[in-house]
């Protein structure tokens, strides 16, 4: 259903499902992480992409490559050197770019 939303754009509709997930306790992963943030990314939802990344990680989620990139490739285009360089420090594990010796 996620998918559905992220192809026709239904942004409010994809947050519905996420509610309904929880409300039935069925645990988002790592798969329902990524498919919200190519939806966010598709509508330009910046501060929804960095409140789901937030979210994520406050609930202990494994966050993936696939999760984080697409936020720090939006800071690169946009020149917010400030937020890509606090992401980077956060996710250094993820390997986003080479890790010095």
């Amino acid at each position: 259903m996620l998918t559905c939303c992220t192809y026709t754009k239904q942004l409010k509709d994809a947050l519905m499902v996420l509610d309904v997930m929880r409300a039935l306790n069925i645990e988002p992963d790592i798969i329902t992480y990524n498919i919200l943030m190519k939806l966010f990314f598709s509508l330009g939802a910046v501060s929804n992409a960095e409140n789901l990344l937030a979210v994520a990680k406050t609930e202990g989620k494994l966050i993936s490559m696939n999760t984080v990139f697409p936020l720090a490739q939006n800071y690169v285009v946009n020149g917010d050197n400030n937020k890509l360089e606090n992401l980077l420090v956060e996710y250094n594990d993820l390997y986003l770019y080479p890790k010095k010796s």
